[in-house]
């Protein structure tokens, strides 16, 4: 049940007020259900700072990014009241909004537009935005680019038998086709020679995100935005020849990468970068680049780069913050999104 009536007279929650004189037992338990790693733990000040304005306890529930939709959608079917705010990819805001998982903001943000209007509008029509109604405040997003070997891409040996094989040579792709070739060139068998040295396990042109969570949507839509197509067309039919053209080439792709990019996501392919087992990146979220740096320090003589992703069309989106309908406290739950999703929180955050 939409619970408009309830929540359109809430009062706006300041991002910065003075502590609150709070006992313990009065503190509003809320639970927040998120991603499991350093996006929620570096939350842990702002999340204390909410605490220490408003009179409520944050219980956060972290979760394997794999595991997050699961999860949610089991408690979220069964109301049981489990999670109060909730963690949403961009490509699960339709699905929570239509089967009444989450509580729409709407009201409740009718006169804090400060916090609306503070959302690029490309962004809020991905993350916040559905059937008229918001539906919550961005907590992170991401746009995706290009990070790969820089010490393999500038080998002198290996731009030499790139040339004698490919007839070009060899750079940051900045098409696919490039990238295709490059992923091809530099997956090797153990026992093979990389910059001269042999290889003790097979190495792999590129990692992928090709397990059955939404990331593969985020890969794939490069390649199709590049083509100047889209998944779909105005009147909501899938644009056939483009994606049936990056579905063959993603699918031949997988050729050149471990087995393992059946089954993961991007820390999947950040722990392969760092146990150097591939070459590159397909389009990837520039926010994992702490991550892919470290490679340095894993790797021996490994230095990474990072660029544009190939045709300079590449997946933005973002993590939406929502209420659910079954939450005992739904108040509170979106005074703590409007905090977070805030500017001054956002801008801590990053």
């Amino acid at each position: 049940m939409i619970r408009r009536a309830l929540l359109g007279g809430v009062a706006a929650a300041c991002l910065v007020t003075p502590a609150l004189a709070c006992e313990d037992a009065d503190r509003v338990p809320l639970t927040w259900s998120t991603i499991a790693g350093f996006y929620t733990d570096a939350m842990a000040d702002l999340v204390a700072g909410f605490e220490a304005s408003h009179c409520a306890k944050i219980n956060i529930v972290n979760i394997d990014n794999s595991q997050l939709y699961n999860k949610q959608v089991i408690e979220m079917v069964g109301a049981t009241g489990a999670y109060d705010i909730v963690t949403l990819e961009t490509s699960e805001k339709a699905d929570f909004a239509e089967n009444g998982f989450i509580l729409p903001m709407t009201d409740y943000l009718a006169d804090k537009q400060e916090l609306v209007n503070d959302v690029a509008p490309v962004l809020a029509t991905m993350t916040t935005r559905y059937n008229g109604d918001i539906w919550g405040l961005p907590y992170y997003t991401y746009t995706a680019g290009f990070i790969y070997r820089a010490d393999l891409f500038e080998d002198a040996g290996e731009k030499e038998a790139f040339k004698a094989k490919y007839g070009y040579d060899l750079a940051v792709p900045t098409d696919w086709q490039q990238h295709r070739d490059i992923a091809e060139f530099f997956t090797r068998k153990a026992g093979e020679t990389l910059k001269g040295e042999t290889l003790a396990k097979d190495f792999y042109g590129v990692g992928l995100m090709a397990g059955p969570f939404p990331e593969i949507q985020d890969e794939l839509s490069g390649p199709i935005w590049g083509a100047g197509a889209d998944w779909l067309d105005d009147e909501g039919n899938v644009q056939t020849a483009a994606v049936e053209k990056a579905l063959t080439d993603y699918i031949e792709l997988l050729k050149f990468a471990p087995p393992a990019a059946l089954t993961v996501t991007y820390d999947g392919v950040m722990n392969q970068m760092k146990d150097g087992q591939i070459a590159m990146t397909h389009g990837f979220f520039l926010d994992q680049w702490p991550n892919a740096a470290t490679t340095e320090e894993s790797v021996p003589g490994a230095r990474m780069g990072v660029a544009e992703a190939p045709g300079k069309k590449a997946y933005i989106g973002g993590f939406l913050l929502a209420v659910a309908e079954s939450s005992a406290h739904p108040e509170e739950a979106m005074d703590f999104v409007a905090y977070i999703g805030g500017p001054e929180a956002q801008k801590k955050f990053a």
